[in-house]
């Protein structure tokens, strides 16, 4: 298990959670909230499977907060090349405002918090896990939609440095992330 400070924070990551730590005598006000949390979430969402909702518990998703769900696939190819780049930062921003993702709001600190500080791999592992719950509930033509709006959205991104000349303007690691991405919804 290593940690990571970001933001001011202390994160403890291990292959199955990132979550903030904890001081003593919190416990019981954790349990409370997360319980909380994970009934909020599994009303908003519909999604049945604790595994799921934990997943997104532990990576800093609160009900409030769902529509930041649907930036984990830029961050991602954001962070493929190891660093995030000035443009494709400005482009994660624009989408999260076009999402209703408002400065301040719950989710633009997430997010924020993504774009310091690389989020651990069990980020887009349980991006991948509510994307195949959710597929339950969607129409094959909205999770059509849904599909062709991610991976047009994270192209977008990976195309906002702007490569050489006008040229390779998505590298390799973005084009493995945009990819990751497609076979996540069965493609």
């Amino acid at each position: 298990m290593s940690e990571e400070v970001c933001s001011g924070k202390i994160y403890v990551q291990g292959d199955d959670a990132t979550i903030p730590r904890s001081g003593p005598g919190d416990d019981d006000h954790m349990a409370h909230l997360r319980r909380s949390d994970l009934d909020d979430i599994r009303e908003a969402t519909q999604i049945t499977s604790h595994r799921v909702l934990m997943e997104l518990i532990d990576c800093g998703v609160r009900a409030e907060s769902l529509n930041i769900l649907t930036l984990v696939p830029l961050v991602h190819v954001a962070w493929s090349n190891g660093s995030i780049e000035d443009e494709e930062r400005l482009a994660i921003l624009e989408a999260a405002a076009q999402v209703g993702v408002r400065a301040g709001s719950p989710g633009f600190v997430l997010l924020n918090g993504w774009l310091c500080c690389r989020p651990h791999r069990t980020l887009i592992r349980t991006w991948k896990d509510y994307i195949a719950a959710i597929q339950k509930f969607l129409s094959p033509e909205a999770y059509k939609a849904l599909r062709l709006s991610t991976v047009n959205r994270a192209r977008t991104v990976a195309e906002a440095s702007g490569g050489v000349l006008g040229f390779l303007k998505v590298s390799r690691a973005e084009e493995d992330a945009i990819q990751e991405l497609s076979l996540a919804f069965g493609i």
